[in-house]
C-alpha cells in the first residue's frame, strides 16, 4: 500500500429552500421546455408573490407558463372565476376556438374526490364547469395505504377505482365524449407521522395496478413517477425517483406526471 501525502477535500451542493414566485415558475417552464424527453408541463412552484391573490392565481400561473414554454401546460384551477379567462388564455395561444378544441393547449386537475368516497362540492362544481366547456381533465384520487385508504393492495385498488370512476361518470354525464384521464395517485402512509410515501415499493404496486384497471376501462392513464420521500437533492433522492421512473411508465400509463421531479410533497 502507498499512502499520499495528501489532503482530500469533500463538498456537496448547498440546497436552500425559497418561496414560489412568478420568476422561478417561470424559470422552471423555461427548462422544461429545453428538455427533449420531458412533452408536457405542470405547474410544480406555488406562486407567492406580494399582490398574487385567490382571484389572479390561475390566470398569473398559467400566462408565466404559457410564456416560457411552448409544450403542454396542466395545472389545477384554485378560483372558478378565473376558468373563462384561462380557457381564453389558452384558445389565444392555439390561434382560436377551434385550433384549441383540436390542439388543447392546456388542461385541468381536479381532486374531485376525498377519500375515502366522498366527492368534495367545490371541486365539484369546478369539474362540471370544465366539462361544460369540454375542456381536458384530470379526475384525480390519492388514497394513502393505512390511513385514508386501504393498506392492502387489492383494497387500495378497489377504493381508488371507485372513487376515479365516480368522477370520470360525473364528467360523462356533464359533456358526453368530453376528454378525461383517470387520474390515479394511491401512496402509502407513513404510520409515524402521517405524511405520504411516494418511495415505498407499495407506491409503485398501487400505480402498476391502477394502469391496468384504467386500460381495462379504456382510460388514459394519468400516473404518477419521479418523486421520492426524501426532500434534499442527494443520491437518496435519485434512487428513489428512478425507482418510480423505470418501473411505472412500463406499466402503460400514457401521461407520467411529476416526471420533472417533485421535491417538497
Amino acid at each position: 500500500n502507498v499512502w499520499l501525502d495528501v489532503e482530500f477535500e469533500g463538498a456537496a451542493p448547498k440546497f436552500t429552500r425559497l418561496p414560489g414566485s412568478v420568476q422561478r415558475l417561470g424559470n422552471s417552464a423555461h427548462l422544461c421546455e429545453n428538455l427533449e424527453n420531458l412533452d408536457f408541463f405542470i405547474r410544480n412552484v406555488n406562486v407567492q408573490d406580494e399582490g398574487i391573490t385567490e382571484t389572479n392565481k390561475d390566470v398569473n400561473q398559467f400566462f408565466t407558463s404559457f410564456s416560457n414554454i411552448s409544450k403542454h401546460v396542466q395545472a389545477g384551477l384554485t378560483s372558478l372565476e378565473a376558468l373563462d379567462d384561462v380557457v381564453r388564455m389558452g384558445q389565444i395561444v392555439a390561434g382560436g376556438k377551434d385550433a384549441f378544441q383540436e390542439n388543447p393547449v392546456l388542461s385541468f386537475i381536479t381532486c374531485v374526490i376525498k377519500s375515502p368516497l366522498q366527492m368534495v362540492d367545490d371541486t365539484a362544481a369546478k369539474l362540471i364547469e370544465i366539462s361544460k366547456r369540454r375542456v381536458p381533465v384530470v379526475i384525480s384520487s390519492c388514497p394513502m395505504g393505512g390511513a385514508t385508504g386501504p393498506f392492502d393492495e387489492f383494497g387500495m385498488v378497489a377504493q381508488i377505482n371507485a372513487e376515479l370512476l365516480a368522477g370520470v361518470a360525473l364528467n360523462q354525464l356533464v359533456a358526453p365524449g368530453a376528454p378525461v384521464l383517470y387520474g390515479a395517485v394511491p401512496v402509502r402512509t407513513r404510520l409515524d407521522n402521517l405524511n405520504d410515501m411516494y418511495a415505498a415499493p407499495e407506491f409503485v404496486h398501487y400505480n402498476l395496478d391502477c394502469a391496468q384497471m384504467a386500460r381495462f376501462y379504456g382510460l388514459p392513464c394519468y400516473s404518477t413517477a419521479g418523486v421520492g420521500d426524501t426532500s434534499v437533492p442527494g443520491i437518496q433522492a435519485t434512487v428513489e425517483k428512478m425507482l418510480t421512473l423505470v418501473a411505472v411508465p412500463a406499466s402503460g400509463a400514457q401521461y407520467v406526471h411529476y416526471a420533472f421531479g417533485l421535491l417538497e410533497r
